[in-house]
């Protein structure tokens, strides 16, 4: 990959960092309540895919 390259893929994962940035914050702030078990399990999964991409990205850095 060349420079140009590297420096639009650099960006590219700058930016995904910050979406996932925003969601991690509505995650944390919405109430869910504990009587829907439902959207408990969703918000954990999403939690838990988000912790995943951000691993992905961390990889990619490195």
């Amino acid at each position: 990959m060349d420079k140009q390259g590297i420096s639009r893929a650099a960006e590219t994962l700058h930016k995904i960092r910050n979406r996932l940035g925003v969601l991690q914050t509505f995650l944390e702030i919405v109430e869910v309540p504990a009587d829907n078990e439902k959207l408990l399990r969703l918000r954990q999964t999403c939690r838990e895919n988000l912790e995943v991409i951000k691993n992905w990205l961390k990889d990619l850095k490195d």
